[in-house]
Parts: C-alpha cells; sequence; structure tokens
C-alpha cells in the first residue's frame, strides 16, 4: 500500500471516529441542535472534513503536463478512487522523489 492511500484511510478512520464521538455526545446533552448553540465536537468533526477533503483533493499526478487528481477523477460523487503508486491516467509515480514514467 502506497503512503497516499495509507494516510486517507488513517484520516478517514479518524473522522469516522469524530463523527461517532459527535454523536454521542449530542445525545447525552440536553441542548437543542443549532449551528449557534453547537458543541465543540460538531466544530471538530467539520472542520477535520475539511481538512480531509483538502488532503484528497491534493494528491495529483507529479507529471507537469498531467496533473490530475487522483481521488477525485470528475464531478460525479460516484467518480472516486484509491490513490495508487502511479497516476491512472499517464502512468507517472506519484511519489515526488521518483518521477519516472510506468511503461505498460
Amino acid at each position: 500500500m502506497n503512503n497516499y492511500k495509507s494516510k486517507l484511510i488513517v484520516l478517514l478512520i479518524i473522522q469516522a471516529l469524530i463523527t461517532v464521538i459527535h454523536v454521542v455526545l449530542s445525545k447525552s446533552g440536553n441542548t437543542e441542535p443549532s449551528v449557534i448553540n453547537s458543541n465543540w465536537h460538531f466544530w471538530l468533526g467539520l472542520v477535520f472534513g475539511a481538512f480531509v477533503l483538502a488532503y484528497a483533493l491534493s494528491i495529483r499526478c507529479q507529471n507537469i503536463s498531467c496533473q490530475r487528481l487522483q481521488v477525485f477523477r470528475g464531478l460525479s460523487i460516484f467518480d472516486l478512487r484509491w490513490p495508487n503508486k502511479n497516476c491512472y491516467y499517464c502512468g507517472t509515480s506519484l511519489s515526488s522523489s521518483n518521477n519516472s514514467r510506468v511503461n505498460h
């Protein structure tokens, strides 16, 4: 498993745990849910989710002529993929130290 994929999986697991903590803590409180009256766990989940989304959008092909996104391939939510070691389009290695083209 490559570094990008393992880091993305860890971030998604942390996001899921934060979401579970939010659900548990919001059910135990007596306050009504609203944006103004929300608690720290709501904002933690929201900010961390934005960080995970920004990280997924930052995974791009290192080839200057390609520069394609590796997680979000299109505008559809169903057009997602796990990042591989090489670009899905041109085959260039995603690691910044080795930008050699892979022959298929």
